[in-house]
């Protein structure tokens, strides 16, 4: 069960009466209890709506168009996308005769203006690849 309780703080207007006021921190307490746990509140308009939609060049990979994820499977399936785009530089690197130096898998995070939740807002995946023919090094983003 979750603890957190929304909008449990009422407004006060003076500290010093409350500081040493039992019957008023017994009062809030109560307020909390009455109040719907965040876990009973469910999912907003905009979390509802909200579409993932891969942005780079890279063929061969999900999200092409703009797809809907459950807030609560966001997070792996993004993970899972961005591990598309490294095994797709890995097998760029070895077809081309190059070297994987190193992968960097970046995922980003946002607030929702409507409810307040963290959520998972997209990810990047950075890939450095030197290739043998004069030491170059391509940087992918």
């Amino acid at each position: 069960m979750e603890i957190s309780i929304r909008n449990n703080a009422p407004y006060i207007r003076n500290n010093n009466n409350i500081r040493n006021n039992s019957n008023n921190i017994a009062n809030i307490i109560q307020e909390a209890r009455e109040k719907t746990p965040i876990s009973e509140v469910g999912v907003c308009k905009t979390c509802a709506s909200r579409t993932y939609q891969d942005g780079s060049n890279d063929i061969g990979v999900s999200f092409k168009t703009p797809t809907r994820i459950d807030p609560s499977s966001a997070p792996s399936l993004v993970a899972s996308h961005e591990q598309e785009h490294v095994a797709n530089n890995q097998r760029s690197a070895e077809k081309n005769g190059g070297e994987v130096i190193f992968q960097n898998v970046t995922l980003t995070t946002n607030i929702c203006p409507e409810c307040k939740r963290v959520y998972i807002s997209g990810g990047v995946t950075k890939s450095a690849i030197a290739r043998s023919k004069g030491n170059n090094v391509d940087t992918y983003a």
